[in-house]
């Protein structure tokens, strides 16, 4: 899925695949790098450590930004994965900078007041101890700062017994509402996030500090509340933040079902990598405001195909700009994969084309698409409209309005 996706984005953007002969019937742009600073704000940038390249290079409809930060260098495809990647970097910085020690020592001193036996138990069986514990008996499982620090590392480990623990004493709670109010995914898929992640929420819960008082100890620019790279709403940050990772997964698997997803599709989406619990739940929310079931299992299926983090953001970011197109006109009819590119149609015969981009040029493979897609089978579009959270150059922005297409940029 990924060369397939990849290759048309490029080839949109480069012209590669036109007849030379019809490419010199128009004028066509060639892209060339821009200015990576006229992209990327400077403080997304500089309070991660980043330094950018001055140059982002064309990568299909997206820019390419490199350069080197507190990794080394780092060469990542558009804005919304080069923010996900400052945000989560300036997460792990803020969160290096806690006193994580001091907190095990203010849970180790509440844990003198706990029976031994009690916490022995929940070392080697915490998941059946704290099921069968009254809630007004949990504060007696304060342990020794040791036992303490043992406990975050199998849960940052990842075993069984400790994350189901940690879902039903409410540490896992305080994970989701420590990445959120930093503006990372909770689930982020980086082993050194997950790691500082699980080890600050476990000393906070042990130690008694809420999440408040945590993120009182962040650089205020560090605290967002809103995820970076995934635009979450209000109330899906709610559910995100309230909701563990299964709990998550079931509604979505119901939702998807609802809307016609074969059950193997849904578990190959869920099994992967890039498509994390929340951003799903995401993906899942805005395919629901589409008003069709028509095409979403072909749509869903080549989401479960994604082999990086580029192509999930792309799929997200389609659906976001389908849900956002529904919500000012109304309805569609179905969705469509156009040579890989996702489309849809309105109830009222329009074409709709969600472009996610950074800088889309008129090249001639541009041209040639966006006349094709007005010439696919069955009756002609009633109209065609592009709605993109990017930018068009002049020319491209010229071209597409004469050849009939309304244009539509969202934030």
């Amino acid at each position: 899925m990924k060369k397939n996706l990849t290759l048309v984005l490029a080839l949109l953007a480069s012209g590669l695949l036109t007849d030379p002969a019809r490419a010199a019937e128009a004028p066509h742009e060639t892209p060339v790098p821009v200015a990576a600073a006229d992209y990327v704000s400077a403080e997304t940038i500089d309070s991660a450590g980043l330094v950018l390249d001055p140059l982002a290079e064309p990568d299909g409809a997206s820019l390419r930004f490199s350069g080197t930060g507190p990794r080394g260098r780092f060469s990542l495809s558009g804005r919304e994965n080069l923010a996900a990647y400052a945000a989560m970097l300036r997460a792990i910085a803020e969160l290096g900078k806690m006193d994580r020690e001091k907190m095990f020592g203010r849970a180790a001193g509440q844990a003198a007041k706990a029976p031994v036996e009690a916490a022995a138990k929940l070392v080697t069986d915490p998941a059946k101890t704290l099921a069968a514990l009254p809630k007004g008996a949990m504060s007696f499982l304060k342990r020794t700062g040791r036992q303490i620090k043992e406990n975050s590392r199998q849960i940052a480990e990842g075993s069984a017994n400790s994350t189901a623990a940690s879902d039903l004493i409410g540490l896992g709670s305080i994970k989701r509402q420590l990445a959120v109010s930093l503006g990372v995914d909770p689930y982020l898929p980086d082993e050194t996030f997950q790691n500082i992640l699980n080890e600050t929420a476990s000393a906070a819960y042990f130690g008694g500090i809420g999440v408040k008082a945590l993120t009182m100890l962040v650089a205020p620019a560090a605290v967002s509340g809103t995820v970076t790279g995934l635009n979450i709403s209000g109330n899906l940050t709610k559910k995100i933040v309230s909701s563990s990772a299964a709990d998550l997964r079931a509604s979505d698997r119901e939702d998807l079902s609802s809307l016609g997803v074969p059950p193997d599709t849904i578990t190959a989406l869920f099994a992967n990598r890039w498509f994390t619990p929340a951003s799903t739940t995401l993906l899942v929310d805005a395919l629901k405001q589409l008003g069709t079931k028509k095409g979403i299992p072909r749509f869903v299926a080549a989401c479960a195909g994604v082999e990086d983090s580029a192509d999930a953001t792309y799929y997200r970011e389609v659906a976001a700009l389908l849900a956002r197109r529904v919500a000012a006109q109304g309805p569609l009819a179905r969705l469509e994969i156009f040579h890989a590119l996702p489309v849809a149609v309105s109830e009222q015969n329009e074409l709709v084309v969600p472009l996610p981009a950074d800088l889309l040029w008129w090249t001639p493979t541009a041209d040639e698409i966006s006349q094709a897609l007005l010439q696919s089978e069955g009756a002609p579009p009633t109209g065609a409209e592009l709605w993109t959270d990017g930018q068009l150059t002049p020319m491209a922005a010229a071209a597409l309005r004469e050849r009939g297409y309304t244009i539509s940029t969202v934030d």
